[in-house]
């Protein structure tokens, strides 16, 4: 019986240590539901998924962060923020190129690893000599003011799935008094706190469980 229970003892450490190394861990949200937020271990820092705020303008957005609203809790995140979500997605730390009017393109698929976390605000799917393959974009408003005017910082990624490139860009903005119809969604983010654990994992956790309590009763029959 004490070699089922290293067994056991086994694949539970070896789960620990896949959360524990893990930079990005999907997680529980009082309000929006299951898997609709993301935990960064690195930076302690847990995101809202963008669908949650798609379409939702900015001063909707800060009238339901009071007591009971829909983001109550939350807050808009900064860009440098928002940038060290991209590096735990994998990103190289570069984001911004003023020659090349602000985008920057690299091959480190942080487009594609977020798109399954944190969602995405546009996607569109091409067919033709290529094959068939997605583009995706990002497109969020963070808390930020463009200096001497009233329009907020916007914080883009793009990626597709034939070039697999992921293009960032920091210098694109947004007047929240345009009151046209608004297709972005915003980087909302909290931090300092304990997050719910996602299904999997108690899913896992209860695997784990039953596999004791059924090595302890094999114990007690011999």
């Amino acid at each position: 019986m004490l070699k089922n229970k290293n067994v056991v003892l086994f694949f539970a450490l070896m789960f620990f240590s896949t959360i524990s190394s893990s930079a990005l861990v999907s997680v529980n949200d009082a309000i929006h539901g299951v898997d609709s937020a993301t935990y960064d271990e690195r930076t302690g820092l847990t995101w809202l998924d963008l669908t949650a705020t798609k379409g939702v303008s900015y001063d909707a957005v800060l009238a339901n962060m009071s007591i009971g609203g829909a983001y109550e809790g939350w807050r808009y995140a900064t860009v440098d923020e928002v940038t060290s979500l991209w590096d735990s997605a994998g990103g190289n730390g570069v984001y911004e190129d003023p020659s090349d009017g602000g985008a920057i393109a690299q091959y480190s698929g942080i487009t594609e690893t977020l798109i399954w976390l944190i969602g995405y605000t546009r996607a569109q799917q091409h067919v033709g000599f290529y094959g068939s393959y997605f583009e995706y974009w990002m497109y969020g408003l963070t808390g930020e003011v463009v200096s001497g005017t009233s329009s907020l910082r916007v914080a883009e990624l793009y990626g597709n799935t034939r070039q697999h490139v992921d293009v960032t860009r920091l210098d694109l903005s947004y007047d929240p008094s345009f009151f046209g119809e608004f297709n972005g969604a915003s980087w909302l983010v909290k931090g300092g706190n304990i997050p719910e654990p996602s299904t999997i994992s108690l899913i896992v956790l209860g695997f784990i469980g039953i596999l004791f309590l059924r090595n302890e009763t094999s114990s007690c029959s011999c």
